[in-house]
């Protein structure tokens, strides 16, 4: 376990990464000022040998280039650069910020925000308040599905979106942005999760303050844990299903 400063981070790790290591990031999860003992810490993400961290690895010969970016502003000069040398590049379930790839395999997240927007439309009969509980912002599967949602709203003036909550891909920390939204007087009729799992806690999390909340959540897994078993709970009002996209003659271009 070390420490490294931030700003060169990204130096430290293609080291690490490049003699074989594992290098697992920790990020503090609270405000220290608030913290009782020590600040609280979770592993955010995982780096491991094949993972491009910086523009100086795409000089170590890659033929192919296969990438599913959780932060896309970040990973998208990497492989912009790797693009503009004739490296093809495989975007996979989420992409970057801009067209600078060869092939993109994954849902079409804007699609399926949409179409938890339209059933909260319709839920509500074009009259009521949301909150919204993103995934992890820098990631373009979230953007997308906040975009998708929004604009289904667009046709339903009277809805009205009382809260943004990024509450991460597992919400992990739903429980204490629920009570902190109930504290402030913020009680939606409806609630649009942006994963099943967050949503399910979410909805858990009402249920401690006497609140039988309604969630949409996307996901649709057909397993015991899933969305689809959620709504037959009835710990989910609906759970949209992510169908896989892969762009135009994608294996021509590879």
């Amino acid at each position: 376990m070390c420490g490294v400063p931030f700003h060169s981070a990204d130096s430290y790790m293609a080291r690490l990464v490049a003699k074989g290591y594992k290098v697992a990031i920790c990020e503090q999860m609270e405000d220290p000022a608030l913290a009782k003992g020590l600040v609280k810490r979770e592993v955010v993400r995982v780096l491991t040998p094949g993972t491009v961290i910086e523009n100086s690895m795409l000089n170590e010969g890659i033929d192919l280039l296969v990438v599913a970016p959780t932060e896309a502003k970040k990973l998208t000069p990497v492989v912009e650069k790797a693009y503009d040398r004739g490296i093809p590049v495989v975007v996979v379930d989420r992409k970057i910020l801009s067209n600078k790839y060869t092939a993109f395999v994954g849902a079409n997240n804007f699609e399926v925000g949409y179409a938890a927007g339209s059933f909260i439309s319709r839920e509500l009969n074009g009259h009521g308040t949301v909150v919204e509980f993103t995934g992890q912002m820098g990631a373009t599967a979230a953007q997308e599905r906040h975009n998708g949602f929004i604009h289904a709203l667009k046709k339903s003036p009277d809805i009205h979106v009382l809260a943004q909550i990024e509450g991460g891909w597992n919400g992990d920390h739903v429980e204490y942005q629920v009570d902190s939204i109930l504290k402030r007087g913020i009680v939606p009729d409806i609630v649009y999760s942006h994963t099943d799992r967050m949503g399910v806690k979410i909805f858990h999390a009402a249920k401690q303050h006497g609140l039988n909340l309604k969630v949409v959540g996307i996901d649709g897994l057909a397993r015991k844990d899933g969305g689809l078993a959620n709504v037959e709970r009835g710990e989910l009002a609906a759970s949209f299903i992510c169908l896989l996209y892969t762009s135009d003659a994608a294996d021509d271009r590879i």
